[in-house]
């Protein structure tokens, strides 16, 4: 694995040959060679410039949908061919880069970074290999839900690491984590719940809300019998799961707080308040459209 590491970061980081590398190690070159290649070829899309005649081919389809455009000047849409022709370049572009994130996350899985780098914690070296393995997967999972499903989990880590940078006296480092938490659920949010409108706050018993002093609508409910139907159960597991990092979140901070050095404490109670409401928050979402849900499939 230290040959393979080695191999990649020359090959990466370097621009060498994967062939000087091959010969560096002749006993290991069978498994190599293709590993290499693939960094090779990661490496170019990652420096690529449009040459000559990539830049002739696109003024060619540039030209082409002006044509069509033209020659569709009497139809009642004139610029319907343009735009066709338009998008088709901006996917092309956009699988270019999803084929070199795609490659960039094989190159890493294939080292021994992406293992040394699990648990690295926020202060450490690998820590941004981590990150930048995170955001790859993220990358390419299409499944809104399984996004909203990595984004908690992503949340959850970024709690455990504000807990063991606020046992250091991290202060600056446990606001740029609870930062980190704050946007991982409000892309859960966006991922699980697209295009939902959430209520706003208004008085009454419920949760506390700090930001506007008033009070959320009404508190969590137990969840007993699971609905009907896969977007109900898809919404109603959401619930249950969110209500157990709420839990989770109680325990995990009480035990920081009782760990933490004094100077940190002030920073990790503010953390934790934070945190809190975007939960109940988040919570209050997945059940307004929970019964909404449910109000549609009984009428």
């Amino acid at each position: 694995m230290r040959i393979l590491d080695l191999c990649v970061d020359r090959v990466l980081q370097e621009g060498e040959a994967v062939e000087a590398c091959l010969r560096d190690h002749p006993q290991h070159a069978e498994q190599l060679e293709p590993i290499l290649r693939l960094a090779q070829r990661t490496r170019l899309a990652l420096e690529y410039t449009p040459r000559d005649a990539a830049k002739a081919l696109a003024r060619a389809e540039l030209h082409r949908a002006i044509r069509e455009r033209t020659a569709d000047a009497q139809s009642g849409s004139p610029w319907e061919s343009f735009q066709r022709a338009l998008s088709r370049l901006l996917i092309a572009r956009r699988w270019a880069l999803m084929a070199t994130t795609v490659a960039l996350f094989v190159v890493l899985a294939s080292t021994g970074a992406v293992a040394a780098s699990s648990g690295s914690e926020a202060d450490e070296p690998l820590y941004s290999v981590k990150r930048t393995v995170e955001r790859a997967r993220l990358a390419l999972t299409r499944d809104d839900q399984d996004k909203a499903r990595l984004h908690a989990a992503y949340a959850d880590r970024r709690m455990e690491e504000m807990t063991a940078m606020a046992s250091k006296g991290d202060r600056r480092r446990i606001k740029g984590l609870r930062g980190d938490v704050q946007s991982n659920l409000r892309h859960l949010r966006m991922a699980a719940l697209p295009g939902q409108v959430i209520l706003v706050a208004v008085p009454g018993g419920g949760w506390p809300d700090g930001r506007s002093g008033q009070t959320l609508p009404y508190a969590p409910r137990p969840l007993l019998i699971p609905p009907q139907g896969q977007r109900a159960r898809e919404l109603w597991d959401w619930q249950r799961t969110i209500q157990a990092h709420m839990q989770l979140i109680e325990l995990r901070y009480r035990v920081a707080l009782q760990e933490a050095p004094e100077p940190a404490r002030a920073e990790l109670r503010e953390a934790l308040d934070a945190t809190r409401r975007d939960y109940q928050d988040l919570l209050f979402a997945f059940q307004q459209a929970y019964e909404a849900r449910i109000d549609e499939a009984s009428r």
